[in-house]
């Protein structure tokens, strides 16, 4: 298995502060608890599948979430998460476009099961894309 360094995030990169319509002076943002401090991607060549793991302040009981025919993932128990997300990289082909939409839509897929930070998840693969998925296009390439 191969596997990445962790890769700091910022929240101010992933969870940006909004400023609501309906407020006038007020601008919120994610819970520093809900924002991952760390990322990073593991690739089993054996069984040919991607994780992606996030770490966070605080570790938490998960509850392990079956996503079918494109892998499995974990969420946290009560917070919803998401700590990990394995996919089967059968189909993407040696596209690196294809793993990028493939990650997406496994998250998205999360957010039908309960998983609370869907797109703060996406924003921090998003932005860290090409370094995370680095050592999976070259596994597959070999």
């Amino acid at each position: 298995m191969h596997e990445s360094k962790w890769i700091s995030l910022s929240s101010e990169d992933i969870a940006p502060p909004i400023h609501p319509e309906d407020a006038l002076w007020a601008m919120e943002s994610a819970s520093p608890y809900d924002v991952p401090s760390y990322v990073r991607s593991k690739f089993d060549k054996a069984s040919k599948t991607l994780a992606i793991e996030f770490r966070y302040l605080r570790k938490e009981d998960l509850k392990s979430v079956d996503l079918k025919e494109w892998g499995s993932a974990m969420i946290g128990s009560k917070s919803g998460r998401i700590w990990l997300l394995i996919l089967n990289t059968d189909a993407i082909d040696r596209d690196f476009q294809i793993l990028k939409e493939k990650v997406h839509s496994g998250v998205n897929r999360l957010s039908s099961t309960g998983a609370t930070n869907g797109d703060i998840a996406n924003r921090a693969i998003e932005g860290r894309s090409k370094t995370l998925f680095k050592l999976t296009m070259e596994e597959c390439l070999a």
